[in-house]
């Protein structure tokens, strides 16, 4: 079976995934990167106000 691309081209490696576009391929990692952070983020800053003992009972 032969490969086509939407354009047409049937040469080896010349693959080109016209159904998701460029922007929603970065948008995605982009995206777990700044909602990790924030999850990481709010229990860390959340800890840093409380004094080590309640900290430790806590757990």
């Amino acid at each position: 079976m032969q490969h086509v691309s939407a354009t047409g081209d049937t040469r080896a490696g010349a693959y080109r995934n016209d159904l998701v576009p460029p922007e929603q391929t970065a948008a995605g990692p982009v995206t777990a990167v700044v909602v990790g952070a924030l999850a990481g983020l709010y229990p860390a800053l959340r800890a840093a106000r409380m004094s080590p003992t309640n900290a430790l009972r806590m757990s």
